[in-house]
């Protein structure tokens, strides 16, 4: 089976969007040691309340199980 996973958070750089994004993927997943899948894909654009700060969609294409 396949699964897509779409999800947002709010950084105000790369490092921290891929810091809060990895963390939430490991809530998800309940893998401490979780990393993202190769085709993991990250979208960012400044937010229209604060000019420093940026939300972020990750999506996730992974497989579940085997």
């Amino acid at each position: 089976m396949r699964a897509s996973v779409d999800f947002t958070v709010k950084a105000q750089t790369i490092d921290e969007v891929k810091e809060k994004a990895l963390s939430e993927w490991k809530r998800v997943t309940q893998d401490i040691d979780a990393q993202f899948p190769p085709s993991t894909e990250l979208r960012m654009q400044q937010s229209e309340e604060d000019d420093a700060t940026y939300v972020a969609r990750i999506i996730i294409q992974t497989k579940l199980g085997e």
